[in-house]
């Protein structure tokens, strides 16, 4: 299977249980995270949780996960508005496909600090690919079509929050991956 695609999974059985099985901790560290009431808390997680699958499950995989998680939170109590759901979706999926072909590049592995650095790259121009949809595409375009009078505070929940949660779950991401490459190594 392709590892871009499918992460490095042998067969369709072995990548439905990753999926499952990576699905399974986004939920329970979402659900976790939300018990705080902390959008910036649960959301940072989440998206952390998001760029964490793509190593595992590739993109295809991530993009179910990224799907999935905006309708757990409705379901967790976490948010009640299912369309702004669908739009974070989106977002989500974006944000899995923007990070996924950004590390596509190779630069030379052997140098840990280029390796960093793409890292730190992809999460800021990633960050900001979803903070551009959720905010400009998504209040200023869609939303008014949707809903007439949209309240000025979602303005800031679609826009500067997401591009906070995923700054820092992206940094997140980068700390917890290098733990988990090397760890990953020794296996």
């Amino acid at each position: 299977m392709n590892t871009f695609l499918f992460g490095k999974t042998k067969n369709t059985l072995m990548f439905i249980v990753k999926v499952a099985v990576n699905l399974s901790i986004t939920v329970v560290l979402q659900y976790l995270m939300g018990l705080f009431g902390i959008q910036l808390l649960t959301g940072s997680i989440v998206n952390m949780m998001l760029l964490i699958n793509t190593l595992f499950v590739g993109l295809i995989g991530s993009s179910i996960i990224a799907c999935v998680t905006p309708f757990i939170g409705i379901l967790l109590g976490l948010s009640n508005n299912i369309i702004l759901q669908i739009f974070i979706c989106v977002a989500n999926i974006l944000f899995v496909t923007s990070f996924c072909l950004l590390n596509k590049i190779n630069f030379k592995k052997d140098l840990k600090i280029i390796s960093l650095i793409k890292d730190l790259i992809s999460v800021i121009v990633t960050s900001v690919i979803k903070y551009l949809f959720m905010f400009y595409i998504t209040f200023k375009l869609l939303l008014p079509l949707i809903m007439p009078n949209v309240p000025q505070v979602l303005s800031i929940t679609l826009g500067v929050t997401q591009l906070f949660t995923a700054l820092i779950g992206g940094m997140l991401y980068i700390v917890i991956s290098n733990i988990l490459k090397k760890t990953l190594k020794q296996i």
